[in-house]
């Protein structure tokens, strides 16, 4: 999710072909298919029997399924945005990083800053600076975080499981 004020001007530029560009380009492609194909895949053989009839696993194959699927879901994430990347790379456009080892996050502050930041950052610009961000009461700003995070719950899907992963994260937050 890259900024028009970013984007834009890139696209307006004319392109030559560039060595450099269709290198890294390739390189970012191939090794977003790496992550994608063989680490996410990979982990979702065992992370979609775990979840397809959890009652048959003991605990320890359980919260292994649960650590399994955080590193596919990231491992899903970051495979796409590097693809997407480097496939614009090959056209000489640059797109922000999307990923910066979240799971290396100290707090969930900075987790959030950390993952996803395309999507985080439009949430932040479009969403909660209008809202009022940081710059009210203290309860006012909590609600604000909260919308934020609920609201993205249902861009990630419009059901009850998201609005709820939104509202723990928010709360979490």
């Amino acid at each position: 999710i890259e900024r028009f004020t970013s984007l834009s001007p890139q696209l307006r530029q004319d392109h030559k072909f560039s060595y450099v560009n269709l290198a890294n380009g390739l390189r970012l492609i191939l090794f977003g298919l790496f992550i994608k194909m063989v680490i996410a895949d990979n982990l979702s053989v065992y992370v979609d029997q775990v979840y397809k009839m959890p009652e048959t696993w003991n605990s320890l194959s359980i919260i292994i399924g649960f650590v399994f699927y955080s590193f596919q879901i990231y491992s899903d994430f970051y495979g796409y945005s590097t693809i997407a990347i480097g496939s614009a790379m090959l056209i000489g456009v640059h797109l922000m990083d999307n990923f910066k080892t979240p799971y290396m996050a100290r707090s969930v502050k900075e987790f959030w800053e950390r993952w996803h930041i395309s999507l985080s950052t439009w949430f932040q610009s479009y969403l909660y600076f209008p809202l009022g961000g940081n710059r009210v009461s203290k309860f006012r700003w909590m609600l604000n975080i909260l919308v934020v995070f609920i609201v993205s719950g249902l861009w990630h899907g419009a059901n009850w499981t998201f609005l709820i992963w939104g509202g723990i994260w928010g709360f979490l937050y």
